[in-house]
């Protein structure tokens, strides 16, 4: 662990505190007074002897390059970089001092992965190497969170594990990244889970395996989870609800479209109903017919399966087929088999007690 970080994980908050300080300081200090000073002498060489214009005019590029460098110094010296995580927003910010790049704000659902760049300066000085963290956003974009010269290499990385690590962001390489090049690819991991809530703060979104519920007057828990990672970023899971009771067991769908989600009560479609379908996955039908409801096809996706809690995951497809906004069929096909599943929609608040481990 770098003695410029200090790194603080209090319940859902992440706090990472880093010093700017570093040795280079005390030389542009030692630099700063020497410019400084003589800029002083000049000038008040200038004004006593009623110099010339020119005189005064002429030093006045040193002067700008004087203030931005004593400034830039008076920072290392005294300024500390202040980054805050949770489950709501990733932020940074510098003080006591401002500083042009100023404070940096994203929301976590965002974060599409994080990374270290290198960046390598040559000068008649010689070669200075530059370290930053940068995010790639799900819009395409990407954006540094925090970098100065003189920030180690190691120093970036540990930032960039820790948020990750935190986040529940799988680590994957990114194009120009620095370092190790033995990542997985992006297509080879799992879409991260969302982040536990505090105690009180539940919801499905923060479902998991193991996580207990009531829906309907009734109590489950979670006992098997599968993931769906589309290609599109979009992320589904279906939960295997086991009844604490006497009630069936039952399938909840939460479907993630353009960060809206869609929660739906599913039931396996079984094989006798299914083959009315004549369904083929070279040619899928437009429309599906079931108990006297028709159905139109409306996404197509692919991606990768996860079945519970796996990190390897399988190639899947699924065509998802709408009767008005109350039902969907969802048919998907992986490993060679397809399973049919009828939902219906229902309203996030009809699920509560949610605890999860």
């Amino acid at each position: 662990m770098s003695s410029k970080l200090k790194i603080e994980e209090l319940g859902s908050t992440l706090n990472m505190e880093y010093k700017w300080l570093k040795p280079q300081a005390y030389f542009f200090a030692f630099f700063c007074l020497f410019w400084d000073g003589f800029l002083v002498v000049w000038y008040s060489i200038a004004f006593a002897t009623d110099g010339p214009l020119m005189m005064i005019l002429f030093p006045l590029i040193h002067v700008a390059v004087g203030a931005g460098l004593t400034y830039y110094t008076i920072c290392l010296f005294v300024n500390k970089s202040y980054i805050e995580v949770d489950n709501s927003r990733l932020s940074i910010r510098h003080a006591p001092l401002p500083w042009w790049r100023g404070t940096v704000d994203l929301h976590p659902r965002d974060l599409e992965q994080l990374y270290v760049k290198e960046k390598i300066n040559k000068g008649e000085n010689g070669t200075t190497k530059q370290y930053s963290v940068r995010a790639k956003l799900k819009d395409g974009s990407d954006k540094s969170i925090i970098g100065f010269i003189g920030m180690e290499a190691h120093e970036a990385q540990q930032v960039e594990k820790k948020i990750e690590s935190f986040l529940r962001i799988p680590d994957y390489y990114v194009e120009g990244e620095y370092g190790l090049t033995a990542k997985r690819m992006s297509n080879e991991v799992k879409t991260r889970r969302p982040i536990a809530g505090m105690p009180g703060d539940q919801s499905l979104k923060n479902l998991q395996l193991g996580s207990f519920l009531d829906f309907e007057s009734n109590s489950y828990k979670v006992s098997y989870v599968t993931q769906y990672d589309w290609k599109n970023g979009d992320t589904d899971r279906l939960f295997q609800l086991q009844s604490i009771g006497r009630d069936k067991d039952r399938l909840l769908h939460l479907g993630q479209q353009r960060g809206t989600l869609n929660v739906f009560v599913e039931a396996k479609i079984n094989l006798m109903e299914s083959r009315a379908f004549a369904f083929s996955t070279e040619n899928a039908p437009d429309k599906l017919q079931y108990q006297e409801h028709d159905f139109v096809l409306v996404q197509q996706s692919s991606g990768q399966l996860y079945l519970n809690d796996a990190n390897s995951g399988l190639p899947v497809e699924q065509w998802t087929y709408e009767s008005g906004q109350r039902y969907h069929i969802r048919v998907v096909s992986y490993q060679g088999m397809l399973e049919y599943f009828i939902g219906e929609r229902e309203l996030e608040g009809s699920f509560y007690k949610i605890l999860n481990p």
